[in-house]
């Protein structure tokens, strides 16, 4: 079954502005690696008015398993990048890393 995150907004739809996937499953999630994909999308999702997304999605493929299977996703359509991921480094001092539990992101309009 093919699932797809696309975010639609009552006023670009009016514009004419065409509706845009910004992530299909099986497609590859960036800065995740060879082999993998998206396997669905939840926890909410965001859009802000210059056009960009954040999201979280559960992942699938080589290397991936119950420790590091949720990501953060952000950015333009065509243009999305890692933000963080479970099983991953948090930035900032000591040797903190990312849990599972990612709550729906929020983006500012700037």
């Amino acid at each position: 079954m093919l699932g797809a995150l696309c975010l639609l907004e009552t006023a670009l739809v009016q514009a004419g502005q065409p509706i845009v996937p910004v992530a299909v499953t099986d497609q590859l999630p960036p800065g995740i690696g060879p082999n993998t994909g998206f396997l669905y999308f939840g926890y909410g999702s965001a859009l802000n008015d210059a056009g960009q997304v954040a999201f979280t999605a559960t992942l699938i493929g080589v290397g991936i398993n119950s420790t590091n299977d949720t990501g953060v996703f952000s950015g333009a359509p065509g243009t999305l990048e890692l933000v963080a991921r479970e099983g991953s480094p948090a930035p900032g001092p000591g040797s903190k890393i990312y849990r599972e539990g990612f709550y729906p992101p929020g983006l500012s309009d700037s």
